[in-house]
């Protein structure tokens, strides 16, 4: 799901959530936290989530990503989206 005026330029895998506003391209560098990295391996087992911050292309494909901006620091972060989980 793509809020109003957000952009990427990678590919979104299954249930992922870019939020309005934010532009993911290639070269966007984003910050995955320890817990959410843990969740979303989770969701793809097949890839290694080894670092705090990745390129988004790197990400692109995986699926359950929700994209934010962090409002203090403008920091791009990524965690696991809750659409489309079951809890």
């Amino acid at each position: 799901m793509l809020g109003a005026n957000s952009v990427t330029g990678v590919p979104l895998g299954d249930n992922c959530i870019v939020d309005a506003g934010i532009a993911v391209l290639e070269g966007t560098k984003v910050y995955i936290s320890a817990s959410e990295r843990e969740k979303l391996a989770k969701l793809n087992p097949s890839f290694k989530f080894e670092a705090e911050i990745y390129k988004a292309l790197e990400l692109g494909g995986l699926n359950g990503l929700h994209f934010r901006q962090n409002s203090q620091t403008g920091q791009i972060t990524a965690s696991a989206s809750k659409r489309g989980r079951s809890s």
